[in-house]
C-alpha cells in the first residue's frame, strides 16, 4: 500500500501525510485515503479524465481501511493468505535483500502464509502473520509480524514484531530497512502527526517514533539493547525532513547502565563515545528530506515528482563531528514523458565516501556489527558500498501492474578486488478476481555467479 500513497503524494493528492516512517497507523492510512478522495472531489472531471489508474489505486485503498473508518472494530480471523514459489538456479542476492531477513536458496522454495487482525474500537488492535517456508534443504515455521497497539488519546503503544523502515528511499536506508528481521520491541509512536507548541508550530506536523529491543544472543555482547528515535516534520505542504539517531548499547558483559546512563544514551557527545563507559556506544545518526512538486498546481511535463536524500554518520571522529557519512538521492517521477499511468524511479546510494572505508555498520566494540541475526539493520549494500537502482512501472485502469527494474551495485570500493553485482528484473501482478491477486516474474542476476530466478504468487484479501 505504501507505494499507492506516494504515487498520490506525487500527484498532489496527498498533502499532509509524513510518508518516510514505516510503519504508520492504519487510523492515519484511513485518513490520508480521505483526504485523497476529498482534494479529487475537487477536480474537474477531464482533470479526472487524464488520470485513470487513480480510480484503481483509490479501489484498493478504500478495501484496505474500509473497517479503519468506523469506530466499530473488526474481527478477521483471515485477513489475508498467499502462497509463493520461487526458483532459482543458485542463491540470489538481489531477492534476498530487503525480505524481512528470509533468505532463499538454490533450487526450489516455497512460502505460504497468512494473517489475521483484531481491531476492538479505536483503542486495541492485534495482528499475527506466521509463515510456512520450505526449500530443498527443509522446512520451518515462521512467526513474520505479530504485535498488539494499545492507543491512547494519540499515543500508539505497541509490543511485539512489526518492520520499520525510516527514511525516503525505495531501495534502501541508512538507519532502520526490512532488510533484518523484524525485532521483539517496544515502540511508541504519535497516531497521527501534530503541531507543537509556540514558534515551532512553523515545523509544521510533526511526528515522533521511539523504540527499544533487545538484540539476539549469538553475538559478542548477547541481548544487547538497540533504542532509536526519529522526529519527523514537515513545515510546508510540499517538503518535509527527519532527524533519526539509533544507538546500540548494554548487552551482556556490559557495564550496567544507570537511569541518568539511559538518558545519555541518547544525548551521548564525543567525549562519551571514546571513553571506556557502559555508554559507549555503536551510534548512527541520519538527516533525510523530501520535495513533491505536482502537476495539480503546476504546468508540469509530467504528473508528479519527488526529489529526497538523506545523509547518515557513522559514529564519531574523536575530535567532535562525524566524519563517517553516507549519502542518498533519488527521483520518482508519476507519469513521466507524458506517459499517463506510469511511474520511475531511480535511486543512488553509497557508504565509500569515508575517512574509513569500512566504518559503515561495524564498531570497535560492538564487534558483531550493526546486524540482526547476520543481516545488516540498515542498508542492504554494507560498508565501502555503491548502489545504482531503477524502476518503471505501468498501472492500467483494472489494477494490474507491470513493472521493469534494475540494480548496479559495487562491493569492496576500496578493496583489491571489487565485487560488481547487476540484477534485471521483469514482474507482473494482475487482479484475477476482487479478492484474489496473480503475480509472476522473471530476473537475472550477474555476481560472483551468472543466475536466473522465476517466482510466482497467488495472494487473496478477506
Amino acid at each position: 500500500m505504501y507505494d499507492y500513497f506516494e504515487r498520490l503524494e506525487a500527484r498532489g493528492l496527498i498533502r499532509s501525510g509524513l510518508l518516510s516512517t514505516k510503519p504508520f497507523s492504519r487510523l492515519e492510512g484511513a485518513r490520508l485515503v480521505d483526504e485523497a478522495l476529498r482534494i479529487w472531489s475537487t477536480l474537474p472531471e477531464d482533470k479526472k479524465g487524464e488520470m485513470p489508474s487513480v480510480s484503481a489505486m483509490f479501489n484498493r485503498l478504500e478495501k484496505e481501511f474500509r473497517g479503519d473508518m468506523t469506530p466499530q472494530g473488526y474481527l478477521k480471523p483471515v485477513d489475508t493468505a498467499y502462497i509463493k514459489y520461487i526458483y532459482s538456479h543458485s542463491i540470489p542476492d538481489h531477492l534476498n535483500t530487503n525480505s524481512n531477513g528470509d533468505t532463499l536458496n538454490e533450487g526450489h522454495n516455497l512460502r505460504a502464509g497468512f494473517s489475521s487482525a483484531v481491531k476492538l474500537w479505536d483503542s486495541i488492535s492485534f495482528y499475527i502473520a506466521p509463515e510456512f517456508r520450505s526449500n530443498e534443504e527443509g522446512s520451518e515455521g515462521r512467526l513474520i509480524q505479530g504485535y498488539g497497539i494499545l492507543s491512547i488519546r494519540n499515543i500508539d503503544v505497541e509490543a511485539g514484531k512489526e518492520p520499520m523502515w525510516w527514511g525516503p528511499g525505495f531501495h534502501g536506508a541508512f538507519l532502520l530497512t526490512n532488510n533484518a528481521e523484524p525485532f521483539d520491541m517496544i515502540r511508541l509512536a504519535s497516531q497521527r502527526a501534530f503541531l507543537l507548541p509556540w514558534f515551532f508550530s512553523k515545523l509544521g506536523p510533526f511526528k515522533p517514533t521511539w523504540f527499544l529491543t533487545e538484540l539476539e544472543a549469538e553475538r559478542d555482547f548477547p541481548h544487547a539493547k538497540l533504542m532509536g528515535i526519529r522526529l519527523d516534520f514537515k513545515p510546508l505542504p510540499s517538503f518535509r525532513f527527519a532527524l533519526s539517531r539509533v544507538v546500540m548499547f548494554g548487552g551482556e558483559g556490559r557495564k550496567r547502565l544507570s537511569f541518568g546512563d539511559w538518558v545519555k544514551v541518547l544525548i551521548a557527545n564525543d567525549k562519551a563515545e571514546h571513553s571506556s563507559s557502559g555508554i559507549d556506544n555503536d551510534n548512527i545518526l541520519s538527516l533525510d528530506f523530501s520535495l513533491v512538486a505536482n502537476g495539480l498546481d503546476r504546468l508540469l511535463p509530467f504528473d508528479g515528482v519527488k526529489f529526497y536524500g538523506e545523509i547518515g554518520a557513522e559514529d564519531s571522529s574523536g575530535n567532535g563531528w562525524p566524519k563517517e557519512k553516507a549519502f542518498l538521492t533519488g527521483l520518482f517521477i508519476e507519469g513521466p514523458f507524458s506517459v499517463e499511468n506510469t511511474g520511475l524511479r531511480i535511486e543512488w546510494a553509497t557508504t565509500a565516501k569515508n575517512a574509513k572505508h569500512d566504518a559503515w555498520y561495524s564498531h570497535g566494540v560492538y564487534t558483531s556489527g550493526y546486524r540482526y541475526k547476520d543481516h545488516i539493520i540498515g542498508h542492504h549494500m554494507g560498508a565501502d558500498a555503491e548502489d545504482l537502482f531503477a524502476r518503471f512501472e505501468y498501472l492500467t485502469t483494472g489494477g494490474s501492474k507491470i513493472g521493469v527494474e534494475t540494480d548496479i551495485e559495487r562491493r569492496g570500493v576500496h578493496a583489491a578486488s571489487i565485487d560488481n553485482r547487476t540484477w534485471l528484473g521483469l514482474d507482473l501482478t494482475y487482479p484475477l478476481y476482487e479478492t484474489l491477486n496473480i503475480g509472476m516474474g522473471y530476473g537475472f542476476e550477474n555476481g560472483d555467479e551468472s543466475s536466473s530466478t522465476v517466482w510466482s504468487r497467488m495472494e487473496w484479501d478477506f
